[in-house]
């Protein structure tokens, strides 16, 4: 059984306590094991962090404690872990407060900035199916063959690419009387709604089934109910990256990183202060970009606009191999969700055709407004073009440069006061 550092003393605990606390901390046990436990009788591994003492029985008389090398207690810093997530014990992990989530997204020490040291950072050429073992989708053709077969849409949406499968998650509430739905979806209770609230899942759906789904639902939800999208209702889209490489989901990651505001743009200023889908921005997420995703680690936040758990199996979700862009606001307007499925299939479609190294050199001269209205008008140019002027652009493009080049970034941008970047800090009022 491994030992944990609580407060000083040592204490030996289950390997289900470690899942546990491993789970509230939203890290891997192998990290969680790998920072503070050890499973001899010695070490100087980090204090327990305070958000999980509420899991552990009565700390034990020191008279019975284990005999071990406890560690200079006065020479140790305040855990960046403890800092991130000194909550009361009695919040739920899957329920962030705004002051403990925003903590946590914004500070400058990663949660697993260790573990990233040792995880291998190599790319591969080789779609993510074949480096993950996922389970197979499961896609109900027999359904949506025969509905396909007896429906039609009258004026076919004008997708920017074809190209990979989505997942579709709309939340409504008042569903007082039944909804009849022979394909595409199922139904589930969310707890989060009120209401007679309801939660439509769809399959993974190819792009051109998307519309015919949409306009399933839609009829049916409006049949013999009338839909309430409140503010606790959202439509959450997972993207398909199976079929991607490493370097493609990158790419893909970077794009909406730069053009955050595009998508906050249509989803509003309510979304943008939610806590529940944090635009990366605010953050500095993007630091762990390569652990996640080549280091195929759960070192993301649920609650970001663009979450990244569902690629891979862990502590909050199984592996899908999706991206989820979890900010849209609930809608009973088809053509609102048909748009925003649009955009994202934008990024998508440019991340694939763009190759990394260009992507970094293109972002590493985007300056000034003109670089950055020709990148966008590029990868949106069968999407809606929101944005056009220079702050929309430039806190997000600051941001991914300070956290990818580090140094680099602050030797060529940062060497006066008069320089772009500080004018431009001084306007949008942000530090560093």
């Amino acid at each position: 059984m491994p030992l944990i550092n609580h407060n000083g003393i040592p204490r030996q605990v289950s390997w289900t306590r470690v899942e546990n606390m491993s789970q509230v901390l939203g890290c891997s046990t192998d990290y969680f094991m790998q920072t503070f436990t050890s499973e001899s009788d010695g070490g100087a591994f980090e204090l327990l962090p305070m958000s999980v003492h509420y899991l552990l029985p009565p700390t034990p008389h020191p008279a019975t404690a284990i005999s071990w090398q406890i560690p200079n207690i006065t020479t140790i810093t305040t855990s960046a872990v403890e800092m991130f997530f000194d909550e009361t014990a009695t919040t739920p992990a899957d329920n962030p407060t705004a002051d403990n989530l925003f903590a946590a997204l914004s500070s400058s020490n990663s949660l697993h900035a260790k573990k990233q040291q040792t995880i291998s950072m190599e790319p591969s050429t080789k779609p993510l199916q074949e480096l993950y073992k996922y389970k197979a989708m499961t896609l109900r053709k027999a359904d949506s063959i025969a509905y396909e077969k007896a429906h039609k849409i009258d004026k076919p949406f004008d997708w920017a690419s074809t190209q990979g499968m989505v997942g579709i998650e709309i939340e409504v509430e008042n569903m007082k009387k039944g909804v009849h739905l022979e394909a595409y979806w199922d139904i589930k209770n969310d707890g989060s709604l009120r209401n007679h609230g309801l939660e439509f899942v769809s399959v993974p759906l190819q792009v051109k089934q998307v519309q015919l789904a949409l306009d399933h639902l839609y009829t049916q939800m409006n049949a013999n109910n009338a839909p309430d999208f409140s503010n606790r209702t959202s439509v959450h889209i997972h993207v398909n990256c199976r079929d991607l490489t490493q370097d493609q989901i990158f790419n893909f990651v970077l794009l909406y990183a730069i053009f955050e505001k595009h998508f906050y743009q249509v989803a509003g200023t309510r979304r943008m202060n939610s806590i529940f889908c944090v635009p990366l921005f605010r953050t500095n997420q993007m630091t762990t970009i390569n652990e996640v995703i080549y280091g195929m680690s759960p070192n993301w936040q649920k609650y970001c606009g663009l979450n990244l758990l569902p690629l891979f199996a862990n502590n909050v979700t199984q592996g899908y191999g999706t991206i989820e862009f979890r900010h849209l606001y609930g809608t009973n307007n088809q053509q609102e969700v048909l748009e925003w499925i649009n955009d994202i299939l934008c990024l998508r479609k440019f991340a694939c055709e763009i190759s990394k190294d260009n992507l970094l050199a293109a972002i590493k001269e985007m300056n000034t407004t003109s670089s950055y209205l020709s990148m966008y008008s590029q990868v949106f140019a069968k999407g809606r073009r929101l944005l056009s002027h220079k702050k929309d652009f430039e806190e997000c493009v600051s941001n991914i440069k300070r956290e990818l080049f580090g140094n680099q970034y602050s030797d060529t941008l940062k060497k006066s006061d008069m320089s772009p970047y500080w004018m431009t800090a001084r306007e949008i009022d942000v530090k560093g």
